[in-house]
């Protein structure tokens, strides 16, 4: 039996609004993704600039190695030496130590030690902005 126009008209939209929903639904069970931030192209050049210098094989401060091929593995869900916190937990900056130390707010997690990195000037807003939605993209190779 053919349908009248109305009646399929009306269907369709249902099914239309029925896939919406679901697929926004979807999406809020999904973590919060920061397209395209990457460890290779966005990270490590940060880390190659402020932080090698000191986390690097030999002389690795805080037994933490930055250098290009290591940082990931080094920052993944391990621990910290000086808190508590995992230094890096894959979709979640604001738990992960190293956004504590970037920031100079590691004092508040019990952490130790001085900000990073220890010069003055520290990192820009863009730079640490990339770190956090890294970790927050679950911190991509």
């Amino acid at each position: 039996m053919m349908q009248s126009f109305p009646e399929w008209s009306r269907r369709c939209r249902f099914l239309q609004y029925s896939v919406a929903s679901i697929a926004l639904l979807a999406t809020d069970l999904l973590p919060a993704s920061a397209p395209g931030a990457t460890l290779t192209d966005d990270v490590q050049p940060i880390f190659d600039t402020y932080c090698v210098v000191c986390h690097m094989h030999g002389s690795a401060s805080g037994e933490l190695i930055l250098e290009d091929g290591e940082a990931r593995a080094q920052l993944l869900n391990r621990q910290s030496t000086q808190s508590s916190l995992t230094l890096v937990e894959p979709f979640k900056a604001d738990s992960s130590y190293l956004v504590f130390k970037l920031r100079g707010t590691h004092a508040e997690v019990g952490g130790s030690g001085l900000s990073m990195p220890p010069d003055s000037a520290g990192l820009s807003e863009n730079q640490l902005k990339t770190i956090v939605d890294w970790i927050n993209a679950g911190a991509p190779e």
